[in-house]
């Protein structure tokens, strides 16, 4: 009987340096696509987050004479009502108030102590939120006034509203130490945005090539680093303000081709 012999070798170096190198050009050409669709099914979450956030915006005005929130509220002896708060019990879960591409990017109580030096308190519904608001829907309660006080400008109401449809609400966002509220396009150069007539959509932004505005020095970013591409607030770091034209944006009336901006209605 013929015995048959195997004939074994190890790989050698070189053979495995080619291996690693094939793994290592794989790897680079897969994990971005892995990163890629990973910040895809985030902004689809932060969307919807967005969308139920929209629905409570509805669901507020239905239940106070159709009138949106103030942005801040006085409560004694040393609260600080916000309209994160007249909200959170419309959607059930404060988590909603956050993205998971950046779940902790406005710090809510932290910020209250910051700004009151530690004379107010928030009610405690929520600490972090991810999406800012639109200062000139929710008009200012307090915020302005001798410090435990409220003013007495009246809410916005939807009838004032020419176009609820173009109107931002809230928006993937965040809040800076002289409480701006510039856009933050997180998912992939996108921002998510609720309306103030209760749906939720995408918009773009873009990298403003010339930034102006002081540096944050919580955030150390400047407010300005990124405006929106288009539609009403196009040209804009913030998606601030009532809209009165739709045709008409920043970026136009820096050229000189229309006057009506997104402004507050007081």
């Amino acid at each position: 009987m013929r015995n048959f012999f195997i004939s074994r070798r190890a790989f050698t170096l070189i053979e495995l340096l080619v291996v690693i190198a094939i793994i290592a050009i794989l790897a680079a050409i897969l994990f971005p696509v892995f990163a890629q669709a990973r910040e895809k099914a985030r902004a689809t979450s932060c969307l919807s987050n967005t969308k139920q956030i929209a629905l409570a915006v509805k669901m507020y005005t239905q239940d106070y004479d159709e009138t949106y929130a103030m942005n801040l509220y006085f409560l004694s002896p040393n609260v600080w009502f916000s309209f994160y708060d007249a909200h959170v019990p419309y959607v059930k879960n404060a988590d909603i108030l956050r993205c998971p591409s950046n779940p902790t990017e406005i710090d809510w109580p932290g910020m209250i102590q910051r700004l009151t030096g530690g004379a107010l308190t928030s009610p405690g519904n929520f600490r972090y939120a991810s999406y800012n608001g639109n200062y000139a829907l929710f008009e200012d309660g307090n915020w302005g006034a001798p410090l435990g006080m409220n003013t007495a400008v009246s809410p916005i109401r939807e009838a004032e509203l020419g176009y609820p449809a173009d109107t931002a609400a809230f928006y993937d966002g965040w809040l800076d130490v002289q409480f701006y509220s510039p856009i933050a396009p997180r998912h992939n150069e996108m921002v998510n945005c609720a309306y103030a007539d209760g749906h939720a959509k995408v918009v773009r932004g873009r990298r403003n090539p010339d930034p102006r505005a002081p540096t944050d020095p919580i955030k150390g970013r400047k407010r300005d680093e990124w405006l929106v591409a288009g539609g009403p607030y196009g040209g804009s770091y913030e998606l601030w303000g009532i809209v009165i034209d739709p045709n008409c944006n920043y970026d136009l009336r820096r050229a000189g081709q229309c006057t009506n901006t997104p402004r507050s209605l007081r």
